[in-house]
């Protein structure tokens, strides 16, 4: 979270109605994301001259989300520069529209993680025998060096990395998908979705284990994640789950997604009760 302190210095009636958030990236990973948060700011009154308005702004979200989760052995700083009311300068860049309030800038690091061998085997006896919420992080943080692993086999190494063996994270990953909490499949599955190409066999048939899951979020959850990365068959999954499951907001997901409904039967002609 990041809190935006717009302050009024001169009109005591100033309000700024839309804030707009840029992370710029640097470190072992370059990059600008535009746009990451854009949000309506609102005050319920006038900021008066001297006083100033607090508006939280949860910023782990987007791409920024996507990177930080796929690349966990990645240092970054990430500098967040907050608009208030934003307008482009002459030079076409961002900048407020009041000259007086300086846009908000905030930096953060993070420092990636140090993969060493009694780090891995420590988050692994987490996987199995954690809290529920050190399972998410932990299956979460397998899911994320998994996928990094890959755009690094197929991209080279962008920054000092340690490589493990593709197999004990894909285990480490299952196991997630597996977990005796339907939260953490959730989870898992969901950070399955920072892959950027196809799911291999395995863990498209550990995800579609769920599809029969007792716990809707996880049905649904299931059908999002495969859908990200479809293959054979995945048609007539979403059509079953477009007509058969029994809760009806896995069922308006799977047609969302391209399944087709359960045909609604009509009426024929004359064969209502007469009278």
């Amino acid at each position: 979270m990041l809190d935006v302190h717009a302050t009024s210095r001169i009109d005591p009636n100033i309000t700024a109605e839309y804030a707009l958030v840029d992370p710029i990236i640097r470190g072992d990973i370059k990059q600008t994301i535009r746009q990451l948060v854009s949000k309506k700011t609102v005050p319920s009154v006038p900021i008066e001259a001297g006083h100033y308005a607090s508006i939280p702004l949860d910023l782990m979200t987007g791409a920024l989300r996507t990177l930080l989760l796929a690349f966990p052995q990645a240092s970054v700083e990430v500098e967040f520069i907050v608009y208030l009311d934003p307008v482009l300068d002459a030079a076409g860049e961002p900048t407020n529209a009041l000259k007086d309030i300086e846009p908000v800038r905030n930096i953060v690091k993070r420092q990636g993680i140090d993969l060493t061998r009694q780090f891995l085997m420590q988050r692994l006896d987490t996987l199995a025998h954690g809290q529920e919420g050190q399972r998410n992080r932990t299956a979460e943080l397998f899911a994320g060096l998994l996928a990094e692993r890959d755009f690094i086999a197929r991209s080279g190494p962008l920054y000092r990395y340690i490589r493990v063996q593709r197999p004990i994270l894909v285990d480490a990953v299952k196991r997630g998908l597996a977990d005796e909490s339907w939260k953490v499949k959730i989870q898992a599955m969901g950070a399955l979705t920072l892959f950027s190409g196809s799911l291999d066999y395995e863990l498209t048939r550990a995800i579609s284990s769920n599809l029969s899951d007792d716990h809707w979020p996880v049905r649904m959850m299931a059908l999002y994640t495969l859908s990200k990365s479809p293959g054979d068959g995945f048609g007539q999954v979403i059509d079953w789950s477009a007509k058969y499951d029994s809760q009806q907001l896995v069922r308006s997901m799977a047609v969302a997604l391209g399944g087709q409904e359960k045909p609604v039967p009509t009426e024929k002609p004359g064969s209502g009760e007469s009278n």
